[in-house]
């Protein structure tokens, strides 16, 4: 079944209809939980090391790349957030092009790291050279049981 729900929101818009599933509510609320734990993951890590420097020591670059990354975009997307709920016009705020460039720093930088790279690639087999490899090995097999009888 589909719930209708009718949203005015302030600034002079038109009438909004928001069709949603329940399905829907489902996928939802895994994306919110899988995204509030990555959160409180990378927010524990501030809470154990008090400044931006204690993590550099302790990360790899290209963590603490990523983890700076996700601290512009949590803040940009508070404040994003802040923004909305205060009823402000957003089409045009500055804000919007901060999120899409952190949003792309972001994809850069799973593109660029080592660990994402080595999961995508596979393992191909050259059949020309196991051919090879395994006729000699046979062919050698063969001469030694010759060579076997013959003494």
């Amino acid at each position: 079944m589909d719930k209708k729900e009718s949203a005015r929101p302030t600034g002079g818009q038109k009438d909004l209809v928001l069709e949603i599933k329940k399905d829907d509510y489902v996928e939802i609320l895994k994306n919110l939980n899988s995204s509030i734990k990555e959160f409180q993951t990378n927010f524990g890590l501030l809470k154990t090391h008090y400044s931006l420097k204690d993590l550099e020591k302790v990360l790899n670059p290209v963590q603490y790349a990523d983890y700076n990354s996700f601290l512009a975009y949590a803040i940009c997307s508070i404040f994003h957030s802040y923004l909305k709920i205060s009823g402000n016009f957003l089409i045009n705020h500055p804000i919007k092009n901060e999120l899409k460039k952190i949003q792309s720093l972001m994809n850069e930088i799973k593109e660029k790291n080592p660990e994402n790279n080595e999961d995508k690639r596979s393992l191909t087999i050259n059949k020309e050279a196991s051919k090879r490899i395994i006729d000699s090995c046979i062919s050698y097999n063969k001469d030694l049981k010759k060579r076997k009888y013959f003494k």
